[in-house]
This record gives C-alpha cells, sequence and structure tokens, in this order.
C-alpha cells in the first residue's frame, strides 16, 4: 500500500515580537553567503544575532550552538507559535545589482521527506 505523502504545518521558532523592536540587528543571510568580514559584523551587531546559532566561532563546536539556541528559547529571546501553521515569508535582497522581492511559503520539509 502506498503511503500518502502530505505536508503538514507546523511550529514555527522567531525572535520574541515583545522583546525585540527591530530585527535588523538579529537576521542575517543564509551561513554559505556570509564572508568572515560580515561574520564579524553580524557577531558585533547584537548578542542575539542569529550568527551566534548558525556559525561556529574557532573553539565552539555545533552542540555548544545548539546550547545557545535551547537558552535563548529557555530565555525567551526565541519563542515558538502555539498552533501549528504554514508561514508566508517575503525576502527583498539584490542579485547583480537587481532588485528581488521574493514570496513563499515555508513548510515542514523534513516531515515530509521522512515519509519518502
Amino acid at each position: 500500500m502506498v503511503q500518502e505523502k502530505r505536508i503538514k504545518p507546523f511550529l514555527a521558532t522567531y525572535y520574541n515580537p515583545h522583546s525585540f523592536v527591530s530585527l535588523k540587528k538579529l537576521v542575517c543571510p543564509p551561513y554559505d553567503v556570509i564572508s568572515k568580514d560580515e561574520k564579524k559584523k553580524f557577531l558585533k551587531s547584537s548578542s542575539y544575532n542569529f550568527c551566534h546559532v548558525l556559525l561556529k566561532k574557532n573553539t565552539k563546536s555545533y552542540e555548544e550552538l545548539g546550547k545557545t539556541f535551547r537558552k535563548w528559547l529557555k530565555e525567551g529571546i526565541l519563542v515558538e507559535d502555539n498552533n501549528p501553521a504554514f508561514y508566508l515569508t517575503l525576502q527583498n535582497y539584490c542579485y547583480n545589482k537587481l532588485p528581488i522581492q521574493a514570496f513563499w511559503i515555508n513548510i515542514n520539509i523534513f516531515d515530509l521527506l521522512s515519509r519518502i
């Protein structure tokens, strides 16, 4: 019998909107496009910039990054939604000096992949 594949809503984790007015000093691009200079800039911008859990420092292990992430959850820096949902994302960026605005829906791909 073929198991039906379903895309399910999930619980998002995000910065606590009651703790931060702006996300500007907290967010960073994907890990694979951050230069060494950008990494330094992001790490200095805020002790809660996501680079602190995304990128290893010289002596930090991935386990330590995970501890930081869990600490932020425990302290309420990051919060998780109460109800599973789908999430619409808007991102503005430049590619070859052209402004791009991209929309997409975030899905729980890991649950879907575990069924294949």
